[in-house]
Order: C-alpha cells, then structure tokens, then sequence
C-alpha cells in the first residue's frame, strides 16, 4: 500500500511512466517483414512514443485508489454525521 504525503501531491499529469521498449529490435523486425528501414524506424519511434504517452503504471493505480478511498472515507463520515445531526434535531422537537 503506497502512503501518500498530502503536503507534497505532485500533479497526476506529472507523473511520468517508465516503460522499456525496445526501437532497435522493434525496427529490426519490420525491416525482417519487409517494411524499409525509414519506414520500420518510424513505426518503431510512433510506437515507443504512444505506449509511454499512454501506459498506466502500477505505482499510479495504487496512488489514485489511495486517494479515492481516503475521499470515500471523508465522505462516508459526513454523511454519519449528517444521519446524526438529523436525528438529534427530530428528537428535540419530539420533546
């Protein structure tokens, strides 16, 4: 469970995501299936772009889950202490 510091939140669009992918290999086997290699090195420099752009990490999953359920719980104890407030203001004006 990943404990977060509210003092120090850094901004989720901050956040980067580290994924190792291989261009070389990547370019090689295009060029292997026929594609040339201006065309196999561009396929494989879109594709190293688009999958760090877009890949959610553990790290990060785990970090909005922990804020999510810390909201749950603030919600969750408002609500109890609206019940609360509620049923204290109904018995006062039964007596």
């Amino acid at each position: 469970m990943i404990k977060i510091d509210k003092k120090r939140r850094i901004p989720h669009d901050k956040i980067m995501s580290v994924v190792a992918f291989d261009t070389l290999e990547v370019s090689q086997n295009l060029e292997a299936a026929g594609f040339t290699p201006g065309q196999a090195s561009g396929v494989a420099q879109v594709l190293a772009k688009t999958m760090s752009d877009s890949v959610v990490t553990r790290h990060y999953i785990d970090m909005r889950l922990a804020e999510m359920k810390g909201n749950i719980l603030k919600w969750a104890c408002v609500a109890v202490l609206l019940g609360q407030t509620a049923m204290i203001v109904a018995l006062v004006k039964l007596l």
